[in-house]
């Protein structure tokens, strides 16, 4: 018994030979590197973290690299760091975005120098590694409803649907909370588990109220609030949908539950495409130019502004059409080409055209001569000089 001893002592003599006794550590404490999620989601945003620490009289240079040892491959930039003597100590950072698979990470140092008090630097070790961490399972959960897609599978959810059976619980929260994730309605009161404030339990029912204004969804003639009546989004009995628009009612059925249904921040009720999240707004009306048409006589001679006069069958009429004006609009008068064969449009009378203008001269001519007339036959009359009723005569 006594010379198996003596071989232990002898051996482990010869083991602890090989390894060099340091009482001043120089590189990573124990259990010194750790993420910051331990079950993280393919797409995440996590951060690996390691302690280096300086035990020497001296001071410590050197950098600093993330490894991930699964797939070979570097984790963020190389770091350069240092640390004074006596005990120091500093925690280093690298922010990883989390891919599917299986990870192992380590932190390694690399250019390791001791620096003494006079600035003497001298080489440590060429490569200094941390302990390494456990292997990180990455998992996809590709409708980010909380559950990744393998628990999605043992649970019979749909893995691209947020919310399987349409209760307003994210499938995660209901296998968080005990609830079915594919049954709206878990305790079958009659309230869906996204509005019911106990969803397992029956006899604690609270009326479903979605927009949230004291009236239950089942009385409430507007569940979202949106301004129209529920049977005006749906086309329900009775009742039809607008198709041409009228600014009451959508031109298609939309969702009395959402007081948005295309979700582009303009409510069904003011929304004129509200199944298109990209457009909202009514086009504008088509431009309407009104056109005028005269009947008027116009002095040729003059500008045809101030003698615009309008006749029996010559009265202004406006008419909206989209074709081009005929003349233009300015105050209550009109202007237009005298050139235009349009009749009765800007034309010269008949009647002034064909005798021109010594009509009216010969007409003032025998005005004058009639009143020349007149007065030539009250002077030729005998007189009565003596008021006795008798004209005196001239023997």
């Amino acid at each position: 018994m006594r010379k198996f001893f003596t071989v232990i002592l002898v051996v482990g003599c010869l083991l602890l030979a090989g390894v060099p006794v340091d009482a001043s550590p120089i590189g990573f404490v124990n259990s010194n590197i750790w993420i910051s999620k331990t079950n993280p989601i393919a797409g995440d945003t996590t951060t690996l973290f390691a302690v280096l620490v300086n035990g020497s009289d001296d001071g410590l240079e050197g950098k600093v690299q993330f490894l991930d040892l699964l797939t070979n491959q570097n984790i963020g930039a190389v770091q350069s760091f240092t640390l004074s003597g006596g005990g120091t100590s500093n925690v280093m950072q690298a922010t990883w975005r989390a891919v599917a698979g299986d990870h192992q990470f380590k932190a390694k140092i690399t250019e390791a120098q001791s620096v003494d008090a006079l600035g003497h630097k001298s080489a440590v070790a060429s490569e200094i590694l941390s302990e390494s961490t456990g292997v990180i399972t990455v998992r996809v959960d590709s409708d980010h409803d909380g559950l990744t897609d393998d628990q999605e599978a043992a649970h019979g959810t749909d893995p691209n649907n947020p919310d399987t059976d349409h209760d307003g619980l994210p499938d995660g929260q209901e296998v968080a909370h005990s609830t079915n994730p594919t049954n709206p309605d878990t305790d079958g009161d009659g309230d869906r588990d996204g509005t019911d404030p106990n969803p397992t339990n029956p006899n604690i029912f609270t009326p479903p109220d979605t927009d949230h204004d004291g009236k239950p969804d089942a009385t409430d003639t507007d569940i979202d609030n949106d301004g129209l009546y529920n049977w005006d989004e749906t086309g329900g009995v009775g009742k039809t949908v607008d198709i041409n628009w009228s600014g009451d009612k959508p031109p298609k059925p939309t969702d009395p539950y959402k007081y948005d249904t295309d979700g582009d921040g303009v409510s069904d009720k003011l929304d004129y495409y509200p199944l298109d999240p990209d457009r909202s707004i009514r086009p504008p009306a088509p431009v309407v130019t009104p056109v005028v048409k005269a009947s008027a006589s116009v002095d040729k001679t003059t500008d045809g502004a101030d003698d615009l006069v309008s006749s029996s069958n010559g009265s202004l009429a406006d008419e909206f059409t989209t074709t081009t004006l005929e003349g233009e609009v300015l105050g209550e008068k009109i202007f237009n080409d005298l050139n235009q064969n349009d009749e009765g449009v800007g034309k010269i009378p008949w009647w002034r055209s064909l005798f021109g203008g010594w009509v009216y001269g010969l007409f003032g001519l025998w005005l004058l001569l009639l009143l020349l007339l007149l007065a030539l036959r009250k002077r030729a009359r005998p007189s009565d000089d003596d008021g006795n009723g008798e004209v005196a005569r001239e023997e």
